[in-house]
């Protein structure tokens, strides 16, 4: 319960003062509650820094927190800026089998895109400029589909789209 409380506390601080509350964190031990209070800040600062708060992520000892809400973040930056996540990704000491499962989960939401932006392809009632947004959207998820086949040793999982 008291884990539970720093963390809700460490969220209403993050909204208010997050660079107070970065400095403050920085300065704990570590412990069991100062990894939630890590974990708040890391979310919270997604918005504004996202490199910054998954570096901040890694720094949570507990390696299932970690693991957890690195994965989190990731996924939740990939969705906005695949490039620059999958960057992030492979330029830190986020251990194998963790970059693995990140690497396979930007694979699915890839595939998961490109089936949706192939269906509204395929719909007859698409306006012709409409079209062209979905066709460039379709070509660089499939440079990006392109990309993870080779970050991933097996990647039966991907669909390139068509």
């Amino acid at each position: 319960a008291k884990q539970k409380g720093i963390e809700k506390m460490a969220r209403s601080w993050a909204e208010n003062d997050l660079l107070s509350m970065g400095e403050w964190l920085n300065g704990l031990p570590d412990s069991p509650t100062t990894d939630r209070g890590v974990k708040a800040y890391a979310e919270r600062l997604m918005d504004q820094a996202p490199a910054s708060a998954l570096d901040s992520a890694m720094g949570i000892t507990n390696d299932g927190i970690r693991n957890k809400t690195v994965q989190e973040l990731s996924q939740e930056w990939y969705s906005e800026d695949p490039d620059a996540a999958v960057s992030w990704a492979n330029n830190n000491s986020y251990p194998p089998e963790a970059m693995e499962r990140t690497l396979e989960n930007y694979a699915e939401l890839t595939a998961d895109q490109l089936q949706q932006i192939s269906k509204e392809i395929n719909r007859d009632q698409v306006a012709p400029e409409q079209m062209v947004a979905l066709k460039e959207k379709q070509a660089l998820l499939q440079e990006q589909a392109a990309q993870l086949k080779q970050a991933l040793p097996d990647t039966e999982g991907v669909s390139d789209g068509g």
